[in-house]
């Protein structure tokens, strides 16, 4: 939990803060504070002494909320020259005294960078749920052509004697979701026909300039045409993939490929067209993973910490505490959190260069 509280914080900053990171210890007492091995642990950036430990000042708050005491406990300080209280008082003004005086040797750092990790940081969390659309459409084609290739065979004889012969197979198609009474905005491309983000913090058409889907250059990091921003516009539906049973024939398979490439089909060419395009979509899926992966290098590049939300583990700690505490409404927010695991998975596998598509390697 503490890490979490630690990556948390850490991880809206650039890696030039790390230096000016200074750590307060309270409730010490004149040992070595053992939260210092904990830090270090942690992996907390910060300056170290010479004994490997971070750079810290000790505090213990006890004296400055104590009580008045009875005759017995006046007596008692006085005879111990004011007792542990003073020993806490004097330890925190000589600690506070040495904060203050290395405050004026460290140097102030810009927030350019920090800006910097909190507007790649939010382009990457779009870019991954987009990533993460774009990759189950992508391997949904895949399976859809593999089906069609295995119709085919299955159904050879019979298409050999009727073209008309119908089979039928599971495609994705674009439908429009209405988000009307969500109270949420949303950023669509009108030219590629895909939601770049949602939701979205921008109401008006003409402040989608800056939605965080859109580059520095005003063109957008998301849609599949990489439009400018002012193709996009805040609309009542989503765009949404589903799945839908399609009955098809050889024969308008062939004429639409006879249309595409102006050359009589055959059932064998028609396959081989399938092949082709099977290849083609596993290609168009490796470079969006690229394209991740190289935001997320970037990431790592210049953030202190990664997001402790972008780590699986982190996110199953979260679920039990929800399923733990029963609170009103843990169902729901269990759901929205398994959610955010399925992004976090994906983001480490394309961070760790796994290759989502090896069940369909050897197809």
């Amino acid at each position: 939990t503490q890490k979490y509280v630690f990556d948390s914080v850490l991880s809206i900053f650039g890696k030039d803060v790390a230096e000016n990171i200074r750590i307060l210890v309270t409730f010490a007492d004149g040992q070595r504070p053992p939260v210092l091995e904990a830090i270090n642990a942690a992996g907390v950036p910060c300056p170290k002494t010479k004994d490997g430990l971070p750079t810290h000042f000790k505090f213990n708050n006890s004296a400055l909320f104590a009580q008045k005491g009875s005759s017995e406990e006046v007596s008692w300080r006085k005879g111990n020259k004011g007792g542990f209280d003073q020993i806490f008082w004097e330890m925190g003004a000589e600690s506070m005294k040495s904060f203050v005086a290395a405050l004026s040797f460290i140097q102030t750092k810009s927030l350019t960078l920090t800006k910097e990790v909190l507007r790649e940081r939010k382009q990457l969390e779009i870019s991954v749920e987009n990533l993460q659309e774009q990759v189950k459409r992508g391997l949904a084609k895949l399976e859809g052509i593999k089906e069609t290739r295995e119709k085919l065979k299955e159904y050879e004889a019979e298409i050999g004697r009727n073209e008309n012969f119908e089979f039928e197979v599971t495609v994705k198609k674009p439908v429009q979701e209405d988000i009307s009474g969500s109270g949420n905005y949303i950023t669509n491309c009108q030219q590629c026909h895909v939601t770049c983000h949602y939701p979205c913090t921008r109401a008006n058409d003409a402040g989608l300039r800056n939605c965080p889907a859109m580059g520095s250059d005003g063109y957008c990091t998301q849609c599949p045409g990489k439009c400018y921003w002012n193709v996009h516009f805040n609309q009542k539906y989503k765009w949404e993939y589903k799945d839908v049973k399609e009955k098809k024939t050889i024969k308008e398979m062939k004429e639409k490929y006879d249309r595409a490439r102006g050359e009589k089909m055959t059932v064998q060419k028609v396959i081989d067209k399938l092949k082709a395009e099977y290849k083609s979509l596993q290609a168009d899926v490796v470079k969006l993973m690229e394209e991740s992966s190289k935001c997320l290098n970037r990431l790592k590049e210049i953030a202190l910490k990664t997001n402790p939300l972008s780590t699986p583990e982190y996110i199953d700690m979260l679920i039990e505490g929800e399923k733990s505490e029963g609170k009103p409404g843990w169902k729901q927010r269990v759901q929205s959190l398994r959610s955010m695991k399925e992004k976090a998975e994906l983001t480490a596998k394309i961070e760790e260069g796994k290759k989502l598509l090896h069940h369909f390697e050897q197809r």
